[in-house]
């Protein structure tokens, strides 16, 4: 005898009927949840009246992620600046130092060059360690923003997209039941409820997770314009 596999919603509720409505509510609602997952990893189109209702959260989703990578790449790169600012002190304060010893040693047109030109390397490196002192805090600065602000801001955009997927998924749900709707069955109709219940729950905790990420998300951006703007004040102050 052939024997054909269905996953789908109905096979699902006859499997759930052995277990108890509080624990079958729950496991209903973990199916869903994981059917809109597996759509979402697939690339299904979604409904377009869904679409346009999370446009806008959509836009500081990605708003959020580009000041994320960007905040990374940039504490990377004064990282990198910083260490080798400190490698080319180090060489030319030697270097410096070398030529001043051996320049006074000479009592020579060359000697005098290289005195000369250990006085310059010397000038550089207190030029640079002038630099580098606003670059160590602006990195300590940034660094704390990338730990704490953006990390924060990470979690309540990562809890909005996991309540997105339960919310879609709760929709799925109530289509597949409004499908089986029949007035004389009570328990159909019992079950649309809950899954109407549901999608409510879910659109209330959905709402209010993408309203904290627009304004943590508005919030994260002033800080770092706010941010940028205080370590460019300090250094001009720094060099006047």
């Amino acid at each position: 005898m052939a024997y054909t596999r269905h996953y789908d919603g109905l096979n699902f509720d006859r499997f759930l009927d052995r277990f108890d409505e509080p624990a079958l509510d729950k496991m209903r609602q973990q199916y869903w949840t994981a059917k809109q997952l597996i759509r979402k990893k697939l690339g299904k189109k979604e409904d377009e009246h869904l679409l346009a209702s999370d446009a806008e959260f959509d836009t500081k989703v990605s708003l959020f992620q580009f000041v994320q990578e960007t905040s990374d790449q940039l504490l990377c790169c004064v990282d990198d600046y910083q260490h080798y600012l400190s490698e080319l002190v180090q060489v030319e304060f030697e270097l410096s130092k070398m030529l001043k010893e051996n320049g006074g040693a000479e009592a020579t047109a060359a000697g005098r060059i290289m005195i000369a030109v250990a006085r310059v390397l010397a000038l550089s490196v207190h030029h640079r360690l002038q630099i580098r002192n606003p670059l160590l805090r602006f990195f300590g600065e940034l660094h704390v923003f990338t730990e704490r602000a953006i990390l924060d801001c990470a979690d309540t955009v990562d809890a909005a997209e996991k309540a997105r997927t339960g919310y879609r998924g709760s929709l799925l749900w109530m289509k597949k039941t409004s499908k089986e709707l029949d007035p004389d069955a009570e328990n159909i109709l019992e079950k649309f409820r809950t899954a109407q219940n549901v999608v409510r729950r879910n659109k209330e905790k959905l709402d209010s997770l993408k309203l904290d990420t627009l304004q943590k998300v508005d919030l994260l951006v002033a800080s770092r314009y706010n941010l940028f703007s205080q370590s460019i004040y300090e250094c001009d102050e720094e060099d006047e």
